[in-house]
């Protein structure tokens, strides 16, 4: 461990603009952000600080930055690493932690170093046949959907057109790809809730309460307002919805989207209004923040 990277305050932004320790600036233009929550951490691949860099993702922490920085980014299966000892789950088991890196290469020995069970875990991921490493050797044809909108979401052209070049090489390469999609809508609303418990459930005292971001603030007082039988209607929600999202993918290997909706924005544009922050995020965020329940190749932009 050489040090820390900077992260949005408790993972509630897909920006990390901290009131802390200020903006965490995009290394391509420092006009713009580096994504979040875990900026830093994808700021420091870019610029070759570290090979392996920690990060962790609920709706898109380790995507996001990822795609505004130009490195690779993987969300792991649930469990695949352990949360322990702090942690059974998290975000109701949507949020885990993964590597941002400048290859896939460093990302498989990163899963190689970190991934399996703690002792005491309630559930893990199963462990795979050989190496993550040495799996980057597999050679096989893929079945693949591609979608360059989610739900009638505006995706930038720059960032459709990044997606269309990408299903163009997968053909080249023997893959057979076709458009198609599931529908993610169902999933919105309850993913909200989990993820505002998630953050909520935070064991803070008045005095540390006093002391948050206003945005964070508003998300811990909307998780002490919420019921307990929201919050698991909402788990069993998720639940529903992910086994119909899931049959989609007995028929394809994988689902190519977009990452973000369009490139990064400048530092301070988006997120401007605390209480109506979601509304800035959700057509930006409208694929990772739902990626949380499939299999997706995410195109970095």
């Amino acid at each position: 461990m050489i040090g820390t990277t900077t992260a949005s305050e408790f993972g509630n932004r897909p920006t990390t603009e901290s009131a802390l320790f200020g903006a965490t600036r995009n290394p391509w233009n420092l006009e713009r952000t580096s994504g979040g929550s875990s900026g830093g951490a994808a700021v420091s691949a870019a610029l070759g600080i570290a090979s392996l860099n920690q990060a962790s993702d609920g709706g898109g922490s380790i995507r996001i930055p990822a795609a505004c920085c130009g490195v690779y980014g993987l969300k792991p299966a649930r469990a695949r690493i352990t949360l322990g000892p702090l942690l059974g789950e998290d975000w109701g088991g949507l949020d885990v932690t993964g590597p941002i890196t400048r290859t896939v290469g460093d990302a498989a020995t990163f899963l190689d170093l970190t991934a399996g069970p703690a002792v005491g875990d309630p559930y893990w991921a199963p462990p795979p046949p050989r190496s993550f490493l040495s799996a980057l050797d597999e050679r096989r044809p893929l079945t693949i959907a591609v979608a360059y909108e989610r739900d009638g979401e505006t995706v930038d052209p720059e960032c459709s057109a990044k997606v269309a070049e990408t299903a163009g090489l997968l053909r080249s390469l023997g893959h057979a790809v076709t458009e198609a999609a599931p529908s993610f809508l169902p999933l919105e609303q309850p993913y909200l809730v989990v993820s505002t418990i998630g953050i909520g459930v935070l064991d803070l005292t008045d005095e540390q309460l006093d002391l948050l971001e206003p945005r964070t603030r508003v998300i811990f007082d909307a998780a002490r307002e919420t019921k307990a039988v929201e919050y698991v209607r909402a788990l069993n929600e998720m639940h529903l919805q992910a086994r119909k999202v899931a049959e989609f993918f007995e028929e394809y290997d994988a689902l190519l989207t977009p990452t973000l909706s369009r490139p990064a924005p400048p530092i301070g544009e988006i997120g401007k209004d605390i209480h109506g922050a979601w509304n800035d995020y959700r057509n930006w965020l409208c694929w990772t923040t739902l990626q949380a329940q499939s299999r997706m190749l995410a195109v970095e932009r």
